[in-house]
């Protein structure tokens, strides 16, 4: 259950715009304004230097993220 917070990152270019939403858990997703995909780490890994990419948004936990 995520509900929209805001648009984030507005540049004037919808290729950088996303929106967060913030889950009761505390965490966010953040979706790709035009794509409609969720910010994404790879293999759900928490380690330093992960790679990210956008993926489907299908709720997995590698989409939640905890913003400090």
């Amino acid at each position: 259950d995520y509900s929209q917070a805001q648009n984030v990152f507005n540049t004037h270019s919808i290729n950088q715009m996303w929106t967060l939403y913030q889950g009761k858990d505390r965490t966010v997703k953040l979706i790709h304004a035009k794509s409609g995909k969720a910010l994404t780490v790879d293999e759900g890994t928490s380690f330093e230097r992960a790679r990210v990419h956008i993926y489907t948004d299908n709720n997995l936990n590698s989409q939640r993220w905890r913003l400090q």
